[in-house]
């Protein structure tokens, strides 16, 4: 029987550097290069994305909501409009988000921390596997492997595929539309027209600008190179977004009309116009140049990579003419321009461009791989290898070290078990001045949210014992101005946590 060896194909690239890109490198008996590239990414992937993904309690605002969602449309089977468990319809983002997490929380029995973020971990790993798709089917698997590296170790894309955003979901759904369109036929336009649907589902117009954008900016510098792409580059293009429009257009249009236009005039209104336009009042405003610090951060460690790339591509005429390499810096490039204009700004937004910038990397990588010398060629396989070993170890420090004070100061779940031992299903508790979607979700339903005092009088003027929560600022006021018979704080939420919480609250207690 013939033995499949793993390692001579390696052994062959460190012995002969200058075989080539490693495209079709076979020792007799060996395992292809591509598909160890592939295992070892889809391994590198599951350590730093999916390992111990539910460890920790819901991180974010965003989760917490997501979690309230998905579980009020599997209790009441209302798909179309998300709610909150205190009753107020979710306008913030479509519902395509919640969608998801429901159907994983249906086949786990109830909405978890699992069914939250998993929708992200598997975005966020097939983001990279459809990179290195892309440039393995274009005969280039070394760029590929680059390209997926990169993606998956960045230190923001790694750290937002482990929680619930929609935004990983967006860059999943754009990064498949523009590899659709990288070369549209008609087949490949229409399937790039449904991830655009899918994404404007998930987060908006957003979804269907920046794809439209990159496109754009790639008809104009092909026409400045003197090589147009055609009239059916732009044609199909079109078709795709279009398409995307037709196919979400009327879900939008329905979740207007059931809230009587509330839905337009505060989703695509207040969070998109007005939050790019900087409209928004309770919303910060950023310099145009934000973003750039911020990339240089976010892309650790691969940020000296890349400003390499910048400069290979910029005094090296050989290298401009790799296309895909071009491609990549427009699409990335593009889209943190695009974004710079806007003048709310925030991390996660920028995850869409890093897909195109991690193909220019790879591309680049991989032209200075084969053209430099052995020596050099080897100090940066070592450097490679010590980087994945250093991001995992980063990773498990994190994990291990930083992360458990940060989640115990946000911890909300032993303190809504204490206030539910008060206050039993299915008695009402009212969160007072309080936005705590984490504590919301662990209370469960009922309760009731309200923010002025005439509101909280009436509330506890009705007969009987109630209980409220509020932040530790307002217990003053509530003593001296809640007209009640008797009014008395019960317990503080640091003392069920094991570090101080960073908006400490309290649950009071009225009878009348």
């Amino acid at each position: 029987m013939r033995k499949t060896a793993l390692f001579p194909g390696i052994l062959h690239v460190l012995k002969n550097p200058r075989a080539g890109d490693l495209h079709g490198v076979r020792v007799q008996n060996a395992v292809p290069m591509r598909t160890i590239g592939l295992l070892f990414l889809i391994v590198y992937c599951l350590l730093l994305m999916f390992h111990d993904l539910a460890g920790n309690d819901l991180w974010t605002s965003h989760e917490a909501r997501a979690a309230q969602n998905a579980q009020r449309m599997l209790d009441e089977g209302d798909w179309w409009l998300p709610r909150l468990y205190d009753g107020q319809v979710e306008l913030q983002k479509p519902p395509g988000f919640y969608w998801l997490v429901a159907l994983v929380g249906e086949t786990r029995g109830s909405v978890d921390r699992l069914a939250v973020r998993l929708p992200s971990a598997i975005a966020g790993i097939a983001v990279v596997l459809m990179v290195w798709r892309f440039l393995t089917a274009d005969g280039r698997p070394l760029a590929g492997f680059f390209a997926g590296m990169m993606i998956v170790s960045a230190v923001h894309f790694t750290s937002s595929a482990r929680v619930g955003r929609i935004d990983m979901m967006l860059t999943a759904v754009t990064t498949a539309a523009l590899l659709l369109l990288h070369r549209p036929t008609w087949p490949r336009a229409a399937a790039a027209g449904v991830a655009l649907a899918a994404g404007i589902l998930l987060k908006g117009p957003i979804a269907i600008v920046l794809p439209m954008f990159v496109q754009m900016l790639r008809s104009v510098h092909a026409r400045w190179q003197v090589q147009p792409l055609g009239r059916a580059f732009l044609v199909r293009s079109a078709f795709a977004g279009l398409l995307g429009l037709l196919f979400a257009m009327p879900i939008f249009v329905a979740i207007d009309r059931a809230t009587q236009g509330e839905f337009f005039r505060v989703f695509i209104w207040y969070h998109n116009v007005d939050r790019a336009l900087g409209d928004a009042p309770a919303l910060s405003s950023y310099p145009f140049w934000y973003y750039i610090p911020r990339l240089a951060i976010d892309l650790l460690p691969w940020t000296p990579a890349f400003l390499a790339a910048l400069l290979l591509f910029s005094y090296r005429s050989a290298f401009r003419v790799d296309r895909i390499a071009y491609w990549g810096l427009l699409w990335g490039v593009g889209m943190v321009f695009l974004l710079s204009l806007a003048k709310f700004k925030r991390a996660d937004y920028l995850l869409p461009a890093y897909p195109g910038l991690a193909i220019f990397v790879g591309c680049v990588g991989e032209r200075w791989y084969r053209e430099t010398s052995i020596r050099l060629r080897r100090a940066a396989s070592i450097m490679t290898v010590l980087g994945a070993v250093g991001c995992i170890a980063g990773w498990a420090y994190v994990r291990t070290v930083v992360d458990p004070p940060l989640a115990a100061s946000r911890d909300q779940d032993e303190f809504a078990h204490h206030i539910r031992e008060h206050a039993p299903h299915p008695q009402e508790v009212l969160l007072f001045r309080v936005e705590s979607h984490l504590l919301a979700y662990h209370l469960g339903r009922p309760i009731c949210t309200l923010i002025e005092w005439h509101d909280l009088n009436r509330w506890v003027a009705q007969p009987g014992t109630h209980y409220f929560v509020t932040r530790a600022e307002f217990v003053a006021e509530c003593l001296q101005y809640v007209h009640t018979r008797q009014i008395e704080v019960v317990a503080a939420s640091e003392q069920f946590t094991a570090a101080r919480p960073a908006r400490p609250l309290v649950l009071m207690r009225t009878r009348n």
